[in-house]
């Protein structure tokens, strides 16, 4: 059987496979259904599963076979009902033909034998072949008493009543009724020629009389009844065959109906099994389409968010790209105004240590004056100001420099034009000083941004690539996935190498190889393996050679050591008088005379052994003799004990009677007497047993030490006991 299954096949890039090997088994059987169910498709427009690789061809064909599933339904459906159709008539061929197989019984009962005794099998239309019955309510089906009105019932009682008004009329000695009955046997119908060998014919009256009452006359009508009776029976009898005859064939024709329709019904249960193949094919072929579609679907969906996410990566880093650009330039300039105040700031300072160079001792202090940064806040905590409620400095962000004290700072001789220059010089730096600071802190603030605006860029160009090689890799496993079609193939078994699991089947790493390549692989293997066992038939045949040669040589071998060993025997051999004998040929008369004595003993054992023989079947006889006459004793003894144990009972009886009058005194002298002599009979039995043992033992005894004739004095003794 071939069951199908469905293989990736890369058109495009894959495995080489031929056309011709593969599904060639089963194209007849499916073209033979596909042509039977395809009324409602065309052929033309229903592709191959290799020709459905697009996206609307999938669509198509989803619709053109799901139309050619039904058209499939449609037809086994047809065929279905026109089987059943076909029951209902075979049902009904059999009904009529059982009909006239029960009047065949009728008449062959009638004629005074039997029917072939063949069971009756109900052959009728199952429930489940009969839907409407479903809806249909028989009357056997209601358990619950009906109800009836009081019309119903009148209606009811009048027409019970005139039926038995008719009865009784009918019942009557009417005219009509006993015409009918003696001129047409109760039926207005008229008699067949056929039932009339039914009817026996009437005796006459003077049958039963005596040869010497009768009269020519009554001879004459005897002799007609006899001559209709024998006419009668021989027409009963053909009658009969032919009704066997019948019956025969009535019962081959039910069995030939039966054996037809069976065959039909057989062969819709084959067709069955094709259409539900060819439906569970179309339905597969469907589900891969269906799902190629939706993969198709999925991949359009996600190749348009991706193209989504490349447009906002790329509008938003361009937009990245031209805020840094203009950015950018905002803060050269800022950096080329920062320049230009640094540069400022050391002129300053270059000027006026150049002016502060005439001050001579007091150079040094003047520079640490100038140098000196003291904020008014450390100052305040120098002073120690602090907070009363907190105990804490207050500290401002921007607090400025503290200026000069000309009473506190002015150094002791220094001219008063030099304290103004230096004042006027360390104000005018401050000033630069904190204007470059500013300056600075902005230009740090605006790289920071820029680093930022700068990462920003970054990150939408690596999100752009990043979608850009999603997109690329979605694009060729879209053109792929698109020529990478799924073909359904039917394989037989033995075709089918993969080892298939318990629910599901892997067959990703399964390939789909031509039987020409595996037929002309088997026949190089074969080849092969030719030249192969017949090069292991040389070894085998020349290491059998070998191995000869040696066990010839091993063999040679043993004979030289055998001789040798032979030769030293001989030589360290002691010559004896029979040994002398034989060498000068003397030892075959002795052979002879050896062999005479043998066979005499063999004569004579012979002959003990037949005695011995004989004499064990005489015993079995014996004993045989002794068990019968054993048995018959037994019988007697056994009707002597009946009698004894009745006696006993009678004496027991008659006993107690006279104990009554006797004294216990006497009863138990008496007792004791009885078991006495009871012991002494017993003492008697045991010393005769033990003498006749003595004697045997006294018999065997002698045998051992010289013969004795005890054995046959007993055979003797035995003999003549018998």
């Amino acid at each position: 059987a071939s069951a199908p299954k469905v293989e990736k096949k890369k058109s495009a890039a894959g495995e080489g496979v031929g056309g011709e090997g593969v599904g060639g088994e089963g194209d007849e059987e499916e073209e033979a259904v596909a042509t039977a169910t395809d009324s409602g498709v065309e052929r033309e427009l229903v592709y191959k599963p290799f020709e459905v690789y697009s996206h609307w061809r999938r669509a198509t064909q989803l619709v053109l076979h799901s139309e050619r599933q039904r058209s499939i339904m449609k037809e086994f459906n047809a065929r279905f009902n026109a089987l059943l159709d076909l029951k209902r008539g075979e049902i009904d061929r059999i009904a009529e033909k059982r009909a006239r197989v029960a009047e065949v019984i009728s008449e062959l009962k009638k004629l005074g034998q039997d029917g072939d005794g063949e069971e009756e099998i109900d052959i009728s239309m199952h429930a489940d072949e009969d839907p409407e019955s479903l809806l249909r309510v028989d009357d056997s089906e209601i358990t619950a008493q009906k109800y009836l009105s009081e019309e119903e019932r009148a209606r009811q009682a009048k027409l019970q009543a005139e039926a038995e008004a008719r009865a009784a009329a009918s019942a009557g000695d009417g005219m009509a009724r006993r015409g009918l009955i003696q001129m047409m046997n109760g039926t207005l119908e008229s008699r067949r020629e056929v039932d009339e060998i039914f009817i026996d014919i009437e005796k006459p009256a003077c049958l039963g009389l005596p040869d010497n009452e009768l009269s020519d006359d009554d001879r004459a009508v005897i002799k007609e009844y006899e001559a209709k009776v024998k006419k009668l029976e021989a027409e009963r009898e053909k009658r009969a065959k032919g009704l066997q005859t019948e019956l025969a064939k009535l019962r081959a024709d039910v069995v030939e109906i039966c054996r037809s329709f069976n065959e039909q019904l057989g062969t819709l249960s084959e067709s069955k099994l094709r259409h539900n193949a060819a439906i569970s094919e179309s339905e597969l072929l469907c589900v891969k389409w269906a799902r190629g579609r939706l993969h198709r679907t999925i991949a359009d969906a996600t190749r348009n968010s991706l193209l989504c996410k490349l447009a906002e990566a790329k509008e938003k880093r361009a937009k990245a790209s031209a805020d840094v650009a203009s950015f950018k330039s905002t803060v050269e300039r800022a950096r080329e105004a920062c320049d230009a105040l640094a540069a400022s700031d050391k002129a300053l300072e270059r000027s006026f240590l150049k002016d502060a160079a005439d001050a001579g001792e007091h150079l040094e202090a003047v520079k640490k004056l100038y140098r000196r940064r003291r904020h008014a806040a450390a100052h305040a905590a120098q002073s120690g100001a602090t907070d009363p409620s907190t105990g804490i400095v207050p500290k401002s962000e921007a607090s400025p420099v503290e200026q000069l004290d000309p009473d506190v700072d002015m150094p002791e001789g220094l001219p008063l034009d030099m304290w103004d220059r230096l004042v006027e010089a360390r104000e005018a730096k401050i000033a630069s000083e904190e204007e470059l600071k500013a300056v600075s802190g902005r230009l740090a603030e605006m790289t920071t941004y820029l680093q930022r605006l700068a990462a920003e860029e970054d990150k939408w160009r690596a999100v752009a690539e990043e979608v850009g090689a999603q997109i690329k890799s979605h694009r060729e496993a879209e053109l792929l996935n698109g020529w990478d079609t799924e073909l359904p193939f039917k394989l037989k078994q033995g075709q089918l190498e993969v080892v298939e699991a318990a629910v599901v089947t892997d067959f990703s790493k399964a390939l789909l190889i031509d039987k020409r390549i595996v037929k002309e692989f088997n026949k190089e293997i074969n080849r092969l393996a030719a030249e192969k066992v017949e090069i292991l038939r040389e070894i085998l045949s020349f290491r059998r050679g070998i191995v000869m040669l040696q066990w010839e040589s091993a063999k040679a071998e043993l004979e030289i050591d055998e001789l040798i060993e032979r030769t030293k025997e001989f030589q360290l051999l002691r010559v004896t008088k029979d040994l002398q004998a034989m060498f000068r040929g003397d030892s075959e008369e002795s052979k002879l005379v050896e062999v005479s004595t043998l066979e005499r003993q063999l004569e004579q054992l012979k002959s003990t052994h037949e005695d011995k023989v004989a004499d064990l079947k005489r015993q079995i006889a014996k004993i045989s003799r002794l068990v019968s006459d054993k048995q018959s004793e037994m019988e007697a003894l056994a009707g002597q004990i009946e009698q004894l144990e009745a006696s006993v009972l009678e004496r027991e009886a008659i006993h107690e009677v006279q104990a009554k009058g006797v004294d216990n005194k006497e009863l138990s002298k008496r007792f004791e007497e009885a078991q006495m002599k009871r012991k002494l009979q017993t003492l008697v039995t045991m010393q005769t047993q033990e003498t006749a043992l003595l004697r045997e033992e006294l018999d065997r005894l002698r045998r051992r030490t010289f013969p004795t004739f005890a054995h046959v004095e007993a055979n003797r003794a035995s003999d003549r006991l018998v």
